[in-house]
């Protein structure tokens, strides 16, 4: 998910520590990030949140994408 990974690197943000905050295993989240695994909207709430973005302007992409 393009959107995730530039909005992760634009806040600063490691995947070790979305990791952390998601407690998750990083090789989880970067697969996650990768689009290699599905990713939920609970797991992108909770990237986002992480980022110190807005999850209520994230979410009508999130809905639109393809599965």
């Amino acid at each position: 998910m393009c959107t995730l990974t530039w909005m992760r690197a634009q806040a600063g943000v490691t995947q070790q520590i979305l990791a952390v905050h998601m407690k998750a295993d990083p090789s989880y989240v970067s697969r996650l990030l990768s689009g290699e695994r599905e990713i939920s909207w609970q797991h992108v709430k909770a990237i986002v949140d992480c980022c110190d973005g807005n999850p209520d302007l994230i979410k009508p992409f999130w809905k639109r994408a393809p599965a």
